[in-house]
């Protein structure tokens, strides 16, 4: 009896999909799949100039549209563009410094708005990979020139300002950045619930992250990492380098590989430097959420 009893508790053992199974992780998508992706970022500012601390938020949504147009052995090549895009900066001292709505009538007047207007609507490439690495961007560069076109200035030397400024945002380099947030996040071996992994963002954002595959079942999975990150800005505006931690809970289609939804928290503090107050380092602290769904 002893011995059928511990026969059984092997069977058990050996059975449990959560004890043995190793899953693949990764993209799963057709050709002519198409699908919508919604985001809300909120980040806080905390500045310290002469000692006293000034407080800013960005509040920034948008909504990507986003069609399969080959499936390759491991890769997808995806046509991607911009449905909104909205950017309203508040200071605790000055109030409202921005508010940017690309879905607003049009205003010749509200130069920066007509600049982020013509973002919208321009296809772009995206390659990637099915861990969700971005391998390349592709047609960026068509996306700052409609911004200056749409602007309607006619000055060549703002028309370069705008465009390096631009670039530094919406080129190959900070798309693929961005975009990877809420993609780069699988394997490249299979992996069982409980299992982890790491890998590494490049670029404005800077992390190295660990993953690990919380639950998995036949509908989704769920996948959280933990990182640390180290931010960096340059342009015309300033300087503003940030270290701290980042971390994300993801929820997984298990057909698609599509996230149902990404939430990202960041809290990170370094030091900025603004040329219009002075060109001193301020230090400086920023708290972000950021909330990628699937529509």
């Amino acid at each position: 009896m002893k011995k059928l009893g511990f026969f059984l508790l092997c069977i058990a053992i050996l059975s449990s999909p959560k004890l043995t199974a190793q899953e693949t992780l990764q993209y799963n998508l057709t050709k002519g799949q198409r699908f919508k992706v919604s985001q809300r970022a909120v980040q806080e500012f905390v500045q310290v100039i002469d000692s006293v601390e000034s407080k800013a938020t960005n509040t920034v949504t948008g909504v990507t549209t986003w069609t399969v147009d080959q499936v390759l052995e491991d890769k997808y090549i995806l046509l991607t563009s911009f449905e909104s895009i909205r950017l309203k900066t508040e200071s605790e001292i000055y109030g409202v410094l921005y508010d940017i709505n690309t879905d607003a009538s049009s205003d010749s007047l509200d130069v920066q708005s007509e600049i982020f207007r013509g973002l919208v609507n321009i296809p772009f490439t995206v390659i990637l990979l099915k861990t969700g690495e971005v391998e390349a961007i592709k047609g960026s560069s068509a996306l700052v020139e409609n911004m200056i076109l749409q602007s309607g200035i006619e000055d060549e030397n703002v028309k370069k300002i705008i465009r390096e400024s631009m670039d530094g945002q919406f080129g190959d380099i900070s798309l693929a950045s961005s975009i990877e947030q809420m993609t780069f996040m699988f394997p490249t071996e299979k992996v069982k619930v409980g299992g982890t992994w790491e890998n590494d963002y490049v670029g404005d954002l800077e992390a190295h992250n660990v993953w690990n595959l919380d639950s998995y079942n036949q509908n989704e999975y769920v996948i959280s990492g933990k990182a640390s990150v180290l931010m960096k800005m340059d342009d015309a505006s300033g300087r503003m380098t940030l270290e701290g931690t980042q971390t994300t809970h993801a929820t997984i289609d298990n057909v698609s590989g599509l996230f149902n939804e990404v939430i990202v928290h960041q809290n990170v503090q370094g030091t900025s430097v603004i040329p219009d107050v002075g060109n001193q380092e301020m230090p400086t602290k920023l708290t972000a959420t950021i909330t990628y769904k699937r529509l």
